[in-house]
């Protein structure tokens, strides 16, 4: 038995919605809050999870902690808007390239999976299914769970020890398409694999990257890892 897991972020990684995710947020946000803008540099901020830009959006900008009602209504209109934009135009929820069956694929090589997103619960999962994600109720670690991308992964990884029943994991790789994954990722000490077009333009990676998940670009990556 191979205690072995990958674990997946979503936005930009399994699925195209980094632009529309961005666009649904910010209008949650200005919604909800009295305030009329905000930056949408999302590199700028402390924490890379829709509970940790609110919270530091707050801080700054009303001197204060936000209330949970807050974060409450933030999450569920940013979530109406996704599914209203997703519902009048499917194209901007689609899969990266070969990312429909890709959990399948690395189950098949005898890795289990997760996935750990700083976007929340709803948001993540609308992705998945509107982008016929193919995840076979893999455990999902999300910004509910915490506002540190570091420790949602240790989330996404507990759970799926138990979901797999698996005492420890001896081998974790992490897939992401930003570099605060990548950092995420080396604080952890696991391992990581790049892929999207933020990553592929860094020239010396010190990181496996793919473009997406074709050709067994993945498999590949995974197997080379396996043998470090």
């Amino acid at each position: 038995m191979q205690n072995k897991l990958v674990i997946f972020d979503i936005d930009g990684t399994l699925t195209n919605t980094n632009h529309v995710d961005s666009v649904c947020f910010e209008k949650a946000i200005l919604d909800t809050l009295s305030i009329t803008s905000i930056d949408t540099n999302w590199h700028n901020y402390k924490y890379s999870t829709d509970w940790g830009i609110v919270t530091e959006i707050i801080q700054a900008r009303l001197n204060r902690l936000p209330t949970s009602q807050e974060i409450e209504t933030i999450r569920d209109k940013f979530v109406k808007y996704l599914e209203a934009t997703f519902a009048e135009d499917g194209l901007l929820c689609v899969p990266i390239e070969g990312s429909q069956r890709i959990c399948e694929n690395i189950s098949a090589l005898g890795w289990d999976v997760a996935i750990a997103t700083g976007g929340w619960e709803k948001s993540a999962v609308l992705k998945l299914k509107t982008a016929q994600i193919q995840y076979h109720n893999a455990p999902i670690a999300h910004s509910d769970d915490h506002f540190e991308r570091e420790k949602i992964i240790s989330i996404a990884i507990n759970r799926a020890e138990q979901s797999y029943q698996k005492p420890s994991y001896e081998k974790v790789i992490y897939v992401g398409d930003r570099i605060w994954d990548k950092k995420a990722a080396n604080n952890l000490k696991i391992d990581f694999i790049g892929i999207g077009s933020e990553l592929g333009l860094i020239d010396s990676k010190d990181f496996m990257y793919i473009s997406n998940y074709t050709n067994v670009q993945l498999e590949k990556c995974i197997t080379s890892l396996d043998q470090i």
